[in-house]
């Protein structure tokens, strides 16, 4: 969607994904090393973070540019 909508800030955003999945990367493997439940807890507190933080940043910066690319296109 970012691509066809040509969001100038898509490589930025795509850098973010796959910052997050190295960084699952990591913690998967300190899981399996440690097998513990702590570990397992920060994982999904992790998530939790960075989804409510990529919404509310990462994504409403794409849907400010949808917002007013659309304004645009209308006048």
């Amino acid at each position: 969607m970012m691509q066809r909508e040509g969001y100038s800030g898509l490589k930025e955003h795509r850098k973010h994904h796959h910052e997050l999945i190295d960084q699952l990367s990591i913690k998967q493997s300190m899981l399996i090393m440690k097998d513990s439940e702590k570990e397992a807890d920060e994982i999904v507190d992790f998530l939790v973070n960075w989804f409510l933080s990529h919404t509310n940043c990462e994504d409403r910066l794409f849907a400010d540019y949808l917002h007013e690319k659309n304004k645009l296109a209308t006048k």
